[in-house]
């Protein structure tokens, strides 16, 4: 998850690695989870960062720190969650139209829009809108 921030943070991507050999050694190291990325000047932490291995019922969370290698079997899979990156500046100085297109691409949901950033985001035939005088009000009501 990205940092809030009149600039926000960059989203996180996960990488997946399946096991096609019958057995495989398993080091990673990522101190992001307990120290994620902090944002600057008012802006937010970025989300931290994960190492699953089977994700789904029966998964396992590894450590951040491993402390002995990791055994995988074949058809293991392994999944690293990246950090967010931090945001910068005060949320509530996002650009409403950049929230907009946050929740255009799927990036944060209407909701988060309006408790983070201050953004009214309606439902319309052609997909979410900005209510720039609702914004407006919000954001007043909130300083």
């Amino acid at each position: 998850m990205a940092g809030r921030g009149r600039l926000r943070g960059g989203n996180s991507i996960f990488r997946e690695f399946r096991v096609l050999c019958d057995e495989a050694l398993l080091i990673v190291r990522s101190a992001k989870r307990d120290f994620p990325p902090h944002g600057l000047f008012g802006g937010g932490t970025g989300g931290p960062s994960w190492n699953i291995v089977n994700p789904g019922a029966e998964q396992r969370m590894l450590p951040v720190t491993t402390t002995k290698p990791e055994m995988l079997k074949r058809g293991d899979v392994f999944r690293h969650l990246m950090a967010g990156g931090g945001g910068f500046g005060p949320p509530i100085e996002r650009d409403p139209a950049r929230v907009l297109e946050d929740v255009r691409a799927g990036r944060v949901s209407a909701a988060q829009a309006r408790a983070a950033y201050g953004v009214v985001i309606t439902a319309a035939p052609e997909g979410p809108a900005l209510d720039l005088v609702a914004t407006a009000a919000l954001r007043r009501d909130a300083s």
